[in-house]
């Protein structure tokens, strides 16, 4: 099952994400503000498979949150969604270059929401089937082929061995 963490200061927003979601077949974490999705983000041994963080949220912002997950080693990876009611380019700019996935505009059709982290997760699950079926593909390779490596230098061993008199040492 794959694990989403939102951060939204607003309860009623957060918990209609959270519900839907969790409908969906997600397992959801929920944070409140900056610090208790940073907490959750420390805690966690797995890491969560996408992050859709707020922007306008008390002590801390979607955004310096994002700088703050992408400094630790296990969640640099994480793929951030950002919500927000700011729709000016300069906004969705700045989440882009944090290495955003969406920008999602307030207020939002839950069904797009749910469609975009849906796909984004198939798309990653895609690439990531691809990368194992490429390593599969190339130990498979390396393992056929040592049989007929190894009867090629047995072969020339035994010619390097051989004398003139065509006797073997």
């Amino acid at each position: 099952m794959k694990k989403v963490l939102v951060a939204e200061d607003e309860e009623s927003i957060r918990e209609f994400i959270v519900i839907n979601l969790t409908r969906s077949g997600y397992n959801v974490e929920q944070a409140e503000n900056g610090a208790v999705a940073l907490e959750k983000f420390s805690q966690d041994e797995n890491g969560f498979d996408v992050a859709i963080l707020d922007i306008m949220m008390p002590d801390m912002s979607g955004f310096e949150l994002a700088e703050e997950i992408l400094k630790t080693k296990l969640n640099r990876e994480t793929p951030i969604m950002f919500i927000s009611a700011l729709s000016d380019t300069d906004n969705k700019v700045k989440s882009f270059d944090l290495g955003s996935y969406a920008y999602i505009e307030k207020p939002f059709d839950i069904k797009v929401v749910r469609s975009q982290i849906y796909n984004f997760l198939k798309a990653v699950g895609n690439r990531e089937n691809h990368y194992k079926q490429q390593d599969s593909y190339w130990a498979m390779i390396t393992h056929d082929m040592k049989g007929p490596i190894q009867a090629e230098l047995s072969a020339l061993k035994l010619l390097l061995n051989n004398d003139d008199s065509g006797n073997f040492n």
